[in-house]
């Protein structure tokens, strides 16, 4: 080892230059002889050049020694880095905002336990950085802004407790990820501080889905002047499965008649996925299950076809085999089967509704399903409107202004509308009051001669996949109706042609308002217009058609996080809803934007609630979580420095010591080891020079001798 030292390439260069003279002496000694020069002289000038070396070693060893004694007194000052000027020093208080994300995909089961208790274990880890007179806030946040929790730590030991057990009693939500929101509250939080030294720690599982909302310019004014700790707590989270929808396509519904269910299923694993079980219920009985084969990262979509025993609203759910994330294997939906259907036919007189009225209910039978009321268009009322799921007016010449709204609000809570056109419709009221209230459809000009046999329009284009159509009608065996007098339509991308005439305009129309549905027959149910009631086709089509008109259309995806809301209508008081777990609270109608509203705010539980109006369930309402917070796709650094912008943060992953890099983040990083490491090489450096200059220094004095 002690040979080593002497190789230390500081030390070779002096060695070099003390051997250097005695080797040229011995080459140059024999020629020195022959040309008669003196080797005295010659000893001279090397001596000379020696000693000039010696006091380049000796100014060497001034800096040396130098050095050694600054690294040591650096070592024993206890030097700090910081990657950025700060002046905060240990004893400064901090204002802390800690965000814990609740959302339910941090309850992912890891071999270590939830994702969410993993996170509550490190909030426990964080504690121990405060001391008296800082100020913590505790935020648990998903997509809403969310609830603060204050403390000030002044007795240590009874707040630390304190902390300890709210984070004990927190549970996770149903909800999804927004961490602009929380930065935004958070922030909001910090600004309200006094103290000079602000921190936000951010514990989350890093989905990419919970940072889509989050602005540049907004974030930086946010948490100017704030430290921003990242603290992610994650896992394999592509090992899942999620039924992300379901959905019952446009179908006539009635009791003993097959329903068509279609679902859609993804496959988050990495892996392929082979007879995965996925069962239907409907009201708590199990109709259907179908198995899956699945490729890794495939999205597949399934269709139930059960048959329902009974009518009115049922719901179900639909429902894969557990795996580590159970929240998203099942998805809950609603369908409503009628009893009986209601029917009010409105004409200008008595015989424009003769033909409809004996294809719905030719033996006016109290006990059928189809129930037919009807009027003529002076003698509406509004319990007539009220009373009935399918209006039809046929050859209606004018309405009243109350009449059409109470029609159009009808439609809007799921009534349907069927209008026959004939030779008493007004076009003027028809295309200025009555279309736009409900179509973005005009009545155009008037075509062919009502009672001209002669010359007439047929069916042309019919689609034969819509639910009226689907199965009623072979395209190859229509034997089609005349039609002696037809109206043109000017049509809109928003109105659905379900049979054109042969000259091109569209025959039989929908459109949709609300939940309602909305269909034009564009010519008359009349003898004189055309031969359709006489034809085979027309009593099924018809029945068909208030069929579906009947079926009012599914409620929008409600999910988690969102209000249920019925206008004040619809309900009479009192009105109470009921949670999935069977607990009522009282509705109170409220001021809303266009008149008073039966509202109950955000929902926080998935599955099946339920309106009551007198104490009788009316309406049942199915509530799921938002399917794009099962994506296991993780936000990166790099992606996350791009969201962020010039606003600096820190990364601690698990696994490092937590208290050491928040401090060193703080306060910064010690640097005495390397100081005093720096002072031992420099204490071995010096003592290779000044072996080397002593050595040099005694040869001259040998020389003399």
């Amino acid at each position: 080892m002690h040979n080593i030292a002497f190789l230390n390439p500081a030390v070779l260069p002096a060695l070099t230059a003390a051997l250097l003279p005695i080797l040229i002496h011995l080459l140059t000694r024999r020629r020195l002889k022959k040309v008669g020069v003196s080797s005295v002289v010659f000893l001279q000038q090397l001596q000379k050049k020696r000693m000039r070396q010696i006091k380049v070693r000796q100014w060497l060893l001034l800096v040396l020694r130098t050095l050694i004694v600054l690294f040591l007194i650096l070592a024993f000052s206890r030097p700090v880095l910081r990657t950025t000027l700060s002046f905060v020093g240990s004893s400064t208080s901090t204002t802390v905002a800690i965000l814990l994300d609740n959302s339910y995909s941090m309850g992912f089961e890891t071999p270590r336990g939830r994702l969410f208790d993993l996170s509550k274990q490190r909030v426990s880890e964080l504690i121990g950085l405060f001391k008296p007179g800082d100020e913590v806030v505790l935020l648990p946040f998903a997509d809403r802004p969310p609830v603060a929790k204050q403390w000030e730590i002044g007795d240590t030991e009874s707040t630390f407790s304190l902390i300890r057990d709210f984070i004990l009693n927190l549970q996770l939500s149903y909800r999804a990820t927004d961490v602009s929101r929380a930065l935004e509250k958070a922030s909001k939080f910090l600004s309200g501080s006094e103290n000079p030294h602000k921190e936000i720690f951010l514990l989350t599982d890093m989905e990419e889905n919970g940072w889509r909302d989050l602005q540049k310019e907004k974030v930086f004014a946010q948490l100017e002047g704030i430290s921003l700790y990242l603290l992610p707590v994650e896992a394999a989270q592509e090992e899942n499965v999620s039924v992300e929808r379901v959905t019952v396509p446009q179908q006539i519904l009635s009791v003993k008649g097959q329903i068509e269910f279609e679902v859609q299923v993804t496959n988050y694993r990495r892996s392929d996925i082979r007879d995965l079980s996925l069962c239907l219920y409907l009201d708590g009985e199990r109709l259907s299950q179908l198995t899956l084969n699945m490729g890794a990262g495939q999205t597949k979509r399934a269709v139930f076809q059960v048959v329902p025993e009974k009518t009115g609203v049922l719901a179900g759910y639909v429902e894969i085999e557990p795996d580590r994330l159970s929240v998203d294997n099942r998805r809950y939906f609603c369908v409503s089967i009628p009893a009986r259907v209601k029917v009010l036919l409105v004409g200008n007189k008595e015989s424009d509704t003769y033909f409809l009225s004996r294809a719905l209910n030719p033996s006016d039978s109290k006990q059928a399903f189809m129930q037919v009321t009807s009027t003529i268009e002076e003698k509406i009322s509004l319990q007539q409107i009220e009373e009935n799921d399918v209006i039809i007016l046929a050859n209606v010449r004018h309405l009243d202004q109350w009449q059409v709204e109470q029609l159009r609000a009808s439609v809007k809570q799921g009534k349907g509308l069927l209008i026959c056109l004939g030779s008493q419709v007004e076009k003027e009221f028809y295309n200025q009051q009555l279309l736009p209230q409900f179509s973005q459809i005009r009545l155009g000009g008037l075509l062919g001669i009502a009672g001209g046999e002669s010359s007439y329009y047929s069916f042309g284009k019919i689609d034969l996949s819509h639910p009226i159509l689907k199965g009623l009608l072979q395209k190859e065996r229509i034997d089609s109706p005349r039609f002696y007098s037809i109206h043109q339509t000017v049509s809109s991308p928003q109105v659905e042609p379900i049979i054109w005439y042969n000259q091109g305009s569209p025959a039989l129309c929908e459109s949709k308002l609300g939940k309602g549905r909305i269909i034009l027959f564009t010519s008359a149910v009349d003898l004189e217009w055309t031969d359709l009631p006489v034809k085979g086709i027309f009593t099924p089509l018809f029945y068909r058609i208030v069929q579906y008109l009947a079926t009012a259309l599914p409620e929008g995806l409600q999910q988690i996080g969102e209000p249920i809301e019925r206008t004040f209508g619809e309900l009479e008081s009192p009105v109470e809803c009921q949670d999935p777990m069977g607990n009522r609270v009282s509705l109170f109608p409220v001021p809303w934007p266009g008149g008073m509203r039966w509202r109950l705010g955000e929902v926080e539980l998935p599955g099946i609630w339920e309106l009551l109006s007198q104490g009788r369930k009316v309406e049942k309402i199915a509530v799921n979580v938002d399917a794009r917070e099962s994506a296991p796709q993780k936000i990166t650094e790099r992606q996350i420095k791009t969201l962020l912008g010039n606003v600096a943060f820190k990364v601690i992953p698990e696994g490092r010591n937590l208290k050491r890099e928040v401090e060193q983040s703080r306060f910064g990083r010690e640097v005495w080891r390397e100081c005093l490491l720096l002072a031992l090489i420099l204490v071995a450096a010096e003592m290779a020079v000044a072996f080397t200059t002593t050595a040099d220094g005694e040869r001259p004095k040998k020389a003399e001798a």
